[in-house]
């Protein structure tokens, strides 16, 4: 699946991402926000987990350029401003997903651990709230979602 994932291309040669970006949470619900997602991952009915496809976005008041001095992690940082981040599997808590290359500065990256969860906030998508394999008892509108950090 390459939806959301950070492509080495887009950071380093086009200096810009434009999309949001898939994480991993440790711990999500029994229920998925359509679209974007399609599934759950999840028998947890637990309602202040976050739904696969759940969108958070960096507060735009983070300081991208103090706090990174790899442009790598800068042009990430900046696009989770702009796009947010969308929870597309469980795994661990905040990790991004990218396309392996061996060309990542893995250490420039890792400045993206700098980066608090409870520097992003929760956006309401819109989406439909679904908690069936199949949507069939979707809500109409879609609750709020809480950060899961």
């Amino acid at each position: 699946m390459t939806a959301g994932l950070v492509f080495w291309h887009e950071v380093n040669v086009v200096g810009e991402i434009r999309h949001a970006i898939r994480f991993t949470v440790t711990r999500s619900s029994a229920a998925y926000l359509f679209p974007p997602a399609t599934h759950f991952a999840s028998s947890n009915a637990d309602p202040t987990l976050p739904p696969m496809g759940a969108r958070f976005r960096l507060n735009p008041t983070y300081n991208c350029t103090a706090q990174m001095t790899s442009r790598a992690a800068r042009v990430i940082c900046v696009a989770l401003q702009q796009y947010g981040m969308i929870v597309a599997d469980n795994g661990g808590d905040g990790a991004l997903s990218g396309q392996s290359h061996p060309l990542w500065d893995d250490a420039g990256l890792a400045e993206l651990r700098r980066i608090s969860l409870a520097n992003f906030e929760a956006v309401e998508t819109g989406a439909v709230l679904c908690t069936t394999p199949t949507c069939s008892n979707a809500l109409t509108t879609a609750a709020p979602v809480q950060a899961p950090f």
